[in-house]
């Protein structure tokens, strides 16, 4: 089933979006020139910042950054590049966190999210125990609205890609990178879990997610990538 899914995935690397799925792809197949791909977009694709109405793509500059930290694609000076990259863009993100402008469902929590992931990646190189720090606590209450809410609130279309799966990326980034199983007193499997049941409970007999919040349209089983 994995193989006859990620071939799929394999055939859209030919050209790839961003440097985890490049970097994806070398993971499964070996093949250094998906490696070779994702450590060139590391140097030259645009690193987006969160914000009016976008949010940043940093954590898969951090993904790609960690999965190919020792390949001979990534240089000691391109991994040094792109972790200057990445550094930069994980501080304006956090400056924004800081501040007030992003409302919760609407960006804070994806932007949280990612900051996670750019901060994990980031952990050991000098300067970074602030902005991991920083991180986390934005990660926290990200996570503390999610146990609090036990659902996403406007519904499995909208959120099945913008929302949903930030927090699961974060969340195993979490569990990795540090073995700890809570974060603020918030127990992350559980809050994770709850994510999960409430798609399921989602999910009519007749084969529809039910439509409540922004869901409008494609809420038939896979439509959305359910």
């Amino acid at each position: 089933f994995f193989k006859q899914t990620f071939d799929l995935a394999l055939a859209a690397c030919e050209k790839p979006a961003h440097p985890a799925m490049a970097a994806a792809c070398f993971a499964v197949t070996g093949d250094d020139r998906h490696a070779r791909a994702a450590a060139q977009l590391l140097i030259d694709a645009p690193i987006t910042e969160s914000g009016s109405g976008g949010y940043s793509n940093v954590w898969s500059f951090a993904l790609a950054w960690d999965w190919l930290h020792n390949h001979p694609a990534l240089s000691p000076a391109l991994r040094d590049r792109a972790a200057a990259r990445i550094a930069d863009r994980l501080q304006s993100e956090l400056a924004q966190l800081d501040g007030t402008y992003m409302a919760l469902w609407h960006g804070r929590n994806q932007a949280a999210n990612g900051a996670m992931v750019a901060a994990l990646a980031l952990a050991g190189l000098p300067g970074q125990k602030d902005n991991l720090r920083r991180a986390a606590g934005h990660y926290a209450e990200a996570l503390r609205a999610l146990e609090f809410s036990e659902g996403l609130p406007e519904g499995p279309s909208y959120w099945i890609y913008n929302r949903a799966r930030p927090y699961a990326l974060a969340a195993d980034c979490f569990l990795t990178a540090t073995g700890a199983e809570s974060l603020a007193g918030i127990p992350i499997r559980a809050v994770m879990r709850k994510i999960g049941l409430w798609t399921l409970y989602s999910f009519g007999p007749n084969g529809i997610f039910e439509p409540y919040g922004d869901s409008g349209g494609l809420l038939r089983l896979g439509e959305t990538g359910m």
